[in-house]
């Protein structure tokens, strides 16, 4: 509650520098223009420097750097705005103490004028509308005249309290100053150098002038100071009486206020306990039951669980059982498969390098004599082979070429130039083409025969040879040995 001080003569009187005065509407309301003004700013100069300084940062660093950028433009509208802030501060204190202000008014220019500049130029930059800019101007002018003549207000209030002003002059009617406009200037004349409280006190003053300018000095002065002395002793008693009936108002008022305001904390502080009461009781009764639920979904988990991990272990050792079946069973054909693959492999390689040899050997003989050359054709027969004719040149294929680069070198692919030089001494001729040919056909020979996949031949010389299955070349090769 707001303490009422009063003089020794028991009228209220101005309270002491260090008592609590209570704020009145009006008081509040003059915070709103300012509050508005600086906030909007405020807001504006964080976005403004988050992005300026955010977009740089976030080209080299990354999209993160943004939070200091934010944490910067903070900081830096903090400072702009807490001390425009403190200049109004400072402007009420430097106007009660009757200190100049010249050059507080000079920085709330000057803050004004930077702040909007700053925004013009980024909402320029960004293209924005730069409106908004000149309307922050007129925010923060308005706010800062508003606190200015608030300010002013409560100057003049301190300083007529306390006497270093002359109170309001008493103004006389229109049609006085119309039907009496000499009688009214030298009212207003008597008055401004001493002012009077009210209007009756000055029409005195003005008869004692007239009656002291017509020589009728003394009836008059002493008529016209007991009329001020009684007009000033009415007013003033009316003043203490007014004054009284308001302080005990005001006092009925707080007393009233303060007997609702302990019967309602009682009330409230009644309702809490309860509340809080019926909210104890309601929670043990629920943290029981929740105890005795959470007790009993334990018990059947663990049940649960237990059976569950029976279960388990004895699926798991049936599985693991038949797995070591299936895959004791699976290496006997495993192996069996890779002994018959091999024994497959080491049969076929033999019948190539036999096949290989013979058919070397047939053409070696061939080349060398005129004999015709005995073949052997799948079925038994053997045939005698029809002599070329002398002047027509025999042509030899690649496959002949290579089973008898395979003859010669059994345990090695040889190079060109020596296959060309083995050839050439074989057949007569051979070309560098063929010769290559002849080579590439016995390294796919020797890749296939080593490769454990396939044991009948590489793809391609089967592709080459589609009618040389496995039993047509078994059935020439015991031709050939026969």
């Amino acid at each position: 509650m707001t303490e009422h001080h009063r003089d020794q003569t028991g009228q209220p009187g101005a309270a002491p520098s260090g008592a609590v005065t209570k704020k009145t509407a009006s008081d509040w309301l003059r915070f709103i223009p300012p509050a508005a003004a600086l906030g909007s700013a405020f807001i504006l100069q964080i976005v403004a420097v988050t992005d300026l300084v955010g977009g740089v940062l976030a080209d080299r660093f990354g999209s993160w750097a943004y939070l200091p950028a934010a944490l910067f433009g903070l900081a830096v509208a903090a400072s702009i705005e807490g001390g425009a802030a403190y200049l109004m501060d400072l402007y009420d204190k430097h106007l009660l103490a009757r200190d100049g202000t010249l050059w507080l008014r000079i920085l709330m220019v000057a803050y004004v004028a930077g702040s909007a500049a700053a925004i013009h130029w980024w909402a320029d930059f960004r293209g924005l509308p730069t409106i908004m800019s000149w309307l922050l101007a007129a925010m923060s002018a308005s706010a800062l005249f508003l606190w200015s003549r608030g300010s002013r207000w409560k100057n003049r209030e301190a300083m007529r309290a306390s006497g270093q002003i002359d109170p309001a002059l008493p103004r006389l009617p229109m049609a006085a100053k119309i039907m009496h406009p000499w009688r009214s200037l030298v009212t207003m004349w008597l008055i401004a150098w001493e002012p009077a409280p009210t209007t009756t006190a000055a029409r005195a003053r003005y008869q004692a002038w007239k009656a002291r300018r017509d020589g009728r000095t003394d009836v008059v002065d002493l008529e016209v100071q007991q009329a001020v002395f009684l007009a000033e002793g009415r007013s003033a008693v009316r003043r203490i009486e007014v004054e009284r009936e308001l302080s005990a108002v005001r006092e009925q008022v707080y007393a009233e206020l303060d007997q609702a305001r302990a019967e309602l904390s009682a009330e409230l502080s009644a309702e809490r306990a309860k509340f809080d009461t019926s909210l104890s009781a309601e929670q043990s009764s629920a943290l029981s039951g929740a105890d005795e639920i959470r007790t009993g979904a334990d018990l059947y988990a663990t049940d649960i669980r237990t059976d569950a991990e029976v279960y388990a272990k004895r699926v798991r050792a049936e599985a693991d059982e038949q797995a070591a079946a299936v895959r004791a069973e699976a290496d006997r054909l495993h192996a069996k498969a890779v002994r018959v693959q091999e024994e497959a492999d080491s049969l076929l390689a033999d019948a190539r390098t036999k096949a290989g040899r013979l058919t070397a050997r047939a053409a070696d003989s061939q080349a060398y004599t005129a004999r015709p050359a005995r073949t052997t054709s799948s079925n038994g027969v053997r045939r005698t082979a029809i002599p070329a004719k002398p002047t027509a040149k025999t042509e030899v294929s690649v496959e002949q070429l290579a089973d008898s680069l395979d003859a010669r070198f059994p345990d090695s692919v040889p190079g060109r130039p020596t296959a060309i030089e083995h050839l050439k001494k074989v057949y007569g001729s051979c070309s560098n083409e063929r010769a290559r040919e002849a080579v590439r056909v016995l390294s796919a020979r020797r890749e296939s025969a080593v490769r454990p996949d396939s044991p009948q031949g590489s793809d391609d010389d089967q592709e080459r040879h589609p009618e040389r299955t496995n039993g047509a070349v078994r059935d020439e090769l015991y031709a050939g040995v026969s």
